[in-house]
């Protein structure tokens, strides 16, 4: 019985590459609440990212590729791994019994469960395990250029200037361009003997 449910579920998950689009699939976020795990803070939820996050760490495809390679929606090495890396979780590990368990009381927040929603959950759990390989290979790559950028030399623009050398006794001042206030009071006087010839000349 477990063997033929297992096997329905490989068939609606190969369907599942031929009747979606990547550019079609949801959000991380959207699909967690749509398997019942969209309530942030909340502890069950965050284990539930957790294990996920460990699953495409450890887990790699019998054709050698590791879980937070499998990015390629249309490619049947990553079909394939997507697919394997799906039934590791739910049916080897025995995640799907684990996280959508049969209960004899009604639960709203999570109303899957998994030996009536196994198909279901199969479908979901593919499009989660190829998106968050999709955020971990964007998160590494980030994180990356951000230590290459880091372990750049500083420019030489962003160095202290040095001070000059004025054991020459040369003054190398920078003269700024300040008013002239000469002439407006009494205190500050023209003198036309200090003034350029060609200033004399002109008011002649």
């Amino acid at each position: 019985m477990a063997s033929l449910a297992r096997g329905k579920s490989r068939k609606f998950g190969e369907r599942i590459f031929k009747t979606s689009k990547a550019t079609s699939i949801s959000s991380l976020t959207d699909l967690r609440k749509e398997l019942g795990y969209g309530h942030p803070g909340q502890d069950q939820d965050i284990a539930f990212k957790r294990a996920i996050r460990h699953q495409i760490e450890q887990f790699k495809s019998t054709e050698g590729i590791p879980g937070y390679r499998l990015t390629k929606w249309t490619d049947p090495s990553h079909k394939r791994g997507l697919l394997e890396i799906t039934r590791d979780f739910l049916d080897t590990q025995g995640k799907g019994v684990e996280y959508w368990p049969d209960r004899c009381h009604l639960d709203t927040s999570r109303p899957l469960r998994y030996h009536k929603d196994s198909a279901k959950i199969h479908r979901l759990m593919i499009k989660v395990f190829w998106r968050t390989a999709k955020e971990y290979k964007r998160h590494k790559t980030s994180s990356v250029a951000t230590a290459q950028l880091l372990s750049q030399p500083t420019n030489s623009i962003d160095r202290p200037i040095k001070a000059q050398d004025n054991s020459d006794g040369t003054d190398h001042r920078v003269l700024h361009n300040t008013p002239d206030i000469r002439g407006q009071s009494a205190d500050n006087p023209i003198y036309l003997d200090d003034m350029p010839p060609f200033v004399q000349g002109v008011s002649e």
